[in-house]
């Protein structure tokens, strides 16, 4: 259907007609889809829900991520038990074009930027070991992963300005919607959580 749909646990899913061939995963994120909770600590940044436009499920739950200043003092960041793996989240263009997915620190290069205007990459990781994935999934929708070589806590995102560099300053917002922190060495298919 080009959107994100459920399966029940312990049956198969399919993407594209294929069958997914996929070991056991938790989803580390608490609330996958209300960024509005108190884990996701919202730093020089605005997270507001809103229907302007459907998610990947169909639905009309995304979120509007507008920063007040640069990336580097404006995140909303997801704290958890410190492992190697994947973070992702959907996005899509808003006003602004670009989004930087997070995992440990700027310094670290444990970082990407992503373009949801082209579905490209702009900027890789530099710390060793580390990559960024993106994937068109309909409807303007990507979904933009840091799998990372690094056990950390830190799991975050923000508005860019530019597809590169670090002080990418941007008065402008992009869509976000179904946050997911994996411990594994790539990323699997989306679980949504609440609590």
């Amino acid at each position: 259907t080009g959107l994100i749909t459920t399966a029940a646990v312990d049956t198969a899913r399919y993407e594209n007609g294929e069958l997914l061939l996929e070991e056991a995963r938790t989803n580390l994120v608490t609330y996958s889809e209300d960024f509005s909770d108190p884990s996701w600590n919202n730093t020089g940044i605005t997270l507001s829900a809103t229907s302007e436009t459907t998610d990947p499920s169909g639905q009309t739950n995304a979120y509007k991520v507008d920063p007040s200043t640069s990336p580097l003092n404006s995140y909303s960041i997801f704290n958890s038990s410190s492992v190697t793996g994947s973070f992702s989240v959907f996005l899509k263009e808003g006003s602004e074009r670009y989004a930087v997915v997070i995992r440990g620190t700027y310094v670290s290069g444990d970082y990407a930027i992503f373009d949801s205007q082209t579905g490209t990459v702009t900027q890789a990781p530099t710390f060793a070991g580390s990559t960024a994935i993106i994937t068109n999934i309909g409807n303007g929708w990507y979904r933009c992963t840091v799998v990372s070589a690094q056990s950390t806590v830190v799991n975050a995102f923000s508005v860019s300005g530019s597809g590169t560099g670090t002080d990418t300053a941007s008065s402008g917002f992009v869509y976000i919607w179904g946050a997911q922190l994996e411990q594994g060495s790539y990323p699997t298919s989306y679980i949504p959580t609440s609590g």
